[in-house]
């Protein structure tokens, strides 16, 4: 016996094509010109700010812009919450940005600071859920006085 109810033709169909197409989750804080992590990890971005950058800033002149090569080499680096054990780093961009992507967990980010720098935002304590886009920057004090 043949079955020729079109409507139960129509739902089978449409119950293997829902079973064929996974439907991913949005990624909640995306933007277009920062994507968000995949929904089973977290980003960690930001920008590396270093000041001053003369002894004495004058109010009619502009500040001076920070040079790429103040970032060759520099590294954010990611630990366990123990602030001990390496989990990975971040090269800064040569226009002082970073990006890394992690697990969910709780880690602690910190910064390469090289001669008299000094930095009162890292080492700092993070706490990543699932699908987080977390915005951090980093404040360099140069010792410029």
């Amino acid at each position: 016996m043949k079955n020729t109810n079109p409507i139960g033709a129509i739902m089978l169909a449409l119950l293997a094509l829902s079973a064929c197409t996974p439907v991913e989750p949005a990624n909640e804080g995306a933007t277009p010109d920062e994507p968000g992590p995949p929904s089973e990890t977290a980003v960690v971005h930001g920008r590396i700010v270093f000041g001053p950058l003369q002894p004495v800033e004058l109010k009619d002149e502009p500040t001076p812009e920070i040079p790429p090569e103040a970032f060759e080499g520099r590294m954010v680096l990611v630990y366990r919450p123990d602030g001990e054990t390496l989990v990975t780093e971040a090269a800064v961009q040569p226009d002082g940005t970073y990006r890394v992507e992690l697990e969910p967990g709780d880690y602690v980010i910190d910064f390469t600071l090289a001669g008299i720098e000094r930095s009162e935002s890292v080492p700092a304590d993070v706490s990543l859920e699932a699908g987080a886009l977390l915005e951090f920057d980093i404040s360099v004090d140069t010792g410029i006085r």
